[in-house]
Formats: structure tokens, sequence, C-alpha cells
């Protein structure tokens, strides 16, 4: 299902497949800022900055634990895993 404005603006897009569902959020210039899914693992988030480059990513791994990440528009950050 896709919703757009009342220009015709691409703003929200919602998914269902084989692998799971997801919903994707995007701005006035088409880029999108905020993807959640779901898929065999789990769910999954991830924020995208104003140019595109992914700046945090929330998900359940593989063994089913959380992973947090946050990261600059280069790449660059830390991650948060869960454990002693």
């Amino acid at each position: 299902m896709l919703v757009s404005d009342k220009n015709g603006r691409q703003g929200v897009l919602v998914t269902n497949d084989s692998s799971g569902g997801g919903i994707k959020v995007y701005d006035k210039n088409k880029n999108e800022t905020v993807t959640i899914t779901h898929n065999d693992n789990g769910g999954g988030m991830s924020v995208s900055n104003k140019t595109g480059e992914e700046i945090v990513l929330i998900l359940a791994d593989e063994n089913g634990n959380g992973f947090v990440g946050a990261y600059n528009r280069k790449g660059e950050g830390q991650t948060l895993q869960p454990g002693p």
C-alpha cells in the first residue's frame, strides 16, 4: 500500500511478502528516512539522514539477540550488543 501526499509525492510504503513485512517512510525528496521490517530473525528498524546515509540500526540478530548501532555519515560509529 502506498500513501502519497496531496501533490502525489510518495510518503509511506507498506509491504508484505513471503520474507516478512515492512514500512518505509520517505521525505519530500524521495529519500528513504525510516524503515521498519520483519524477517525470520525478528524485527528491525533503520534511520537515515537527509542525504540517505544509514545512521541508526536496531535489529534482532540471527541468534535472537538485540543489536543497536549509531553511525556518522561515513559509516563510522559504535554498536551496542547484549552480554556481560
